[in-house]
């Protein structure tokens, strides 16, 4: 069995240093929607039914994807806090 892998993002804002831990479930998570968008709006070919049904290097980058778009919206939130 494979062990789980464990993303963490460094955000850096006002000089604090927030160290975001997603593991792989909920990084999963975040690309199923991010698909589910992207089959709603037509940005990716409807001939695969999951994001999972990419190659490994498909589904690395899209992975990767995924967690610039959690990083981006928790660096939000840490800007407009206090």
């Amino acid at each position: 069995m494979e062990t789980p892998r464990l993303v963490t993002s460094r955000l850096e804002e006002r000089q604090e240093t927030f160290v975001v831990k997603l593991d792989e479930r909920g990084l999963e998570r975040a690309a199923d929607e991010l698909w589910k968008t992207g089959i709603h709006h037509g940005w990716w070919p409807k001939r695969w039914a999951s994001w999972r049904d990419l190659d490994p290097i498909g589904k690395e980058e899209f992975l990767a994807i995924a967690d610039r778009i959690v990083v981006a919206y928790l660096r939000r939130d840490a800007n407009s806090a206090g």
